[in-house]
């Protein structure tokens, strides 16, 4: 993981203000915390031995610093950052996080080589299209992007999934003829749900009931619906890479399932 100092050394931050400002992202990026206290911040600052200019000539930083909290003010001021409401810390606004980021020179040390992949998976034709772009959205930081466009690549291998099993004799179950589209991505988890004593033939990779493999579809759903929808779009290295794995695994299993019931069709 890369370290506060050489964040530092690998930016333009000068003044107090601005290095502050350089802990809160960093401890936003690789620590997820949402709101710092006075108290974060000193131990970063301690951690990489940082001196602020408005220090005494001890240089010593504390975890109960009061050297931060003018430069956390100034910053408020500039409305590059907000206090919590109803909570006790700070953050970066979106204007913060920007002119922040904009003083950090890439790639920093130590960050993961270009080839990191956020699914790790073997797909063909569009999948394998859609999967490479998701992981090059990964690779160049569009955390958001990744989410909302792993969501989008499970509704569309659910729709595929159904397709195979209930053929064209039951496609009102995922199609809306009327309006020329597949069902919500909602609606068709429900459907997987209700069915899932027949759906869960398709692999050996869940159990018999495959209710733990549906509750993992929704929560992930869930989650990369509130990015597509939210204003705040930044999401730490550590929170993406947390769902790395989860994410290739649902994505390897519906990839065997719409497979396997493409191959019962045959039959």
């Amino acid at each position: 993981m890369v370290q506060f100092q050489d964040l530092l050394e690998s930016s333009s931050c000068t003044t107090d203000a601005e290095i502050v400002g350089l802990a809160l992202w960093y401890l936003h990026e690789y620590e997820s915390v949402d709101y710092a206290l006075y108290d974060d911040l000193g131990d970063v600052l301690r951690s990489a031995g940082v001196i602020l200019s408005s220090q005494n000539s001890t240089g010593i930083v504390t975890s109960h610093s009061r050297f931060v909290i003018e430069p956390v003010k100034a910053l408020v001021r500039r409305d590059l950052v907000i206090d919590a409401v109803g909570k006790t810390g700070y953050k970066l606004s979106e204007e913060g996080y920007e002119h922040i980021e904009s003083k950090i020179d890439r790639p920093l040390p130590d960050e993961e080589a270009p080839n990191n992949r956020f699914l790790e998976v073997e797909a063909d034709g569009f999948h394998a299209d859609a999967i490479q772009e998701i992981n090059l959205c990964y690779n160049v930081g569009a955390y958001s992007a990744t989410l909302v466009m792993t969501r989008r690549l499970i509704e569309d291998l659910i729709i595929d999934l159904y397709r195979a099993h209930f053929g064209e004799d039951d496609i009102h179950k995922y199609y809306v003829p009327s309006s020329g589209r597949h069902k919500r991505l909602g609606e068709l988890l429900r459907i997987f749900e209700n069915h899932l004593d027949e759906l869960a033939n398709y692999t050996t990779a869940i159990d018999n009931t495959g209710q733990d493999f549906s509750d993992d579809l929704d929560k992930f759903a869930k989650r990369a619906n509130s990015q597509a929808h939210s204003v705040n779009i930044h999401i730490s290295k550590k929170e993406i890479a947390d769902q790395s794995s989860a994410a290739t695994r649902m994505i390897k299993i519906l990839l065997e399932m719409r497979s396997n019931a493409r191959s019962a069709q045959t039959e």
